[in-house]
């Protein structure tokens, strides 16, 4: 079984180039966070682990009227363990906890008007994700262009796709159950 941790999205950003820990929460929120998010605060605390291990190290850059900097970068230690990482197969379908899904798997116990209003959030709440992915769907070639990041570019692409496609489906199934609810 394959563990994925933020140790590994950490050191996967980190090829990309040095980064401070808020420009890897940028990265975060700008690219995978349909299928993984992080804190700035557990993106510190494993940063610093990882500088522990010896797969980063850090570098600190005063500024005259900011505080320092500390920008990280990725050790060849830290690379070898993040190729050995994707190397690895992984082949099991992952495991999902939606407490959205668990209050419409018993929404008959509710009002009928109650479901309806949670599956309207639900619809709004897609509808606004979807117009992040699809900016990052048009911005994310560029930004490869002026990173160097050309050969990742059709990676990259695929999955901001399959976040793009989850959501459109899953808001396709909210408006079905919406009309269906209704003419209850």
């Amino acid at each position: 079984m394959i563990i994925v941790s933020l140790k590994h999205a950490l050191l996967g950003f980190l090829s990309f180039g040095p980064a401070t820990g808020y420009e890897l929460k940028h990265a975060f929120e700008n690219s995978i966070q349909h299928f993984w998010n992080a804190d700035l605060s557990q993106i510190y605390r494993t940063l610093e682990s990882l500088k522990d291990e010896g797969f980063v190290t850090m570098r600190i850059e005063h500024q005259e009227t900011k505080p320092p900097k500390h920008i990280y970068s990725l050790t060849e230690s830290g690379r070898a363990e993040l190729i050995r990482w994707l190397s690895e197969p992984t082949v099991e379908l992952p495991t999902v906890r939606n407490p959205f899904l668990f209050k419409v798997f018993f929404g008959a116990l509710l009002p009928k008007e109650t479901v309806l209003e949670h599956l309207r959030r639900f619809d709004a709440a897609l509808h606004e994700r979807l117009e992040i992915y699809k900016q990052i769907q048009e911005y994310l070639p560029k930004r490869c262009r002026e990173q160097g990041l050309r050969a990742h570019k059709p990676f990259l692409l695929a999955t901001v796709r399959l976040g793009l496609r989850n959501l459109e489906v899953q808001q396709q199934w909210c408006r079905e159950l919406i009309s269906e609810i209704e003419r209850l």
